[in-house]
């Protein structure tokens, strides 16, 4: 399952780093990807049951 987020304020590298570490530090097996260019976080996960 995926979820993406749409986040405006994204500006360098810097923000997507601190995004992925602070979403890793909740969920660790999710897959993370940060589009600077489209502004977008997209979090891959397996559904719970």
């Amino acid at each position: 399952m995926a979820l993406k987020l749409k986040v405006s304020n994204i500006a360098f590298e810097g923000c997507a780093e601190i995004i992925t570490e602070s979403i890793y530090v909740m969920e660790p097996e999710v897959k993370v990807d940060v589009d600077i260019n489209a502004k977008t976080v997209t979090v891959e996960f397996e559904a719970s049951e």
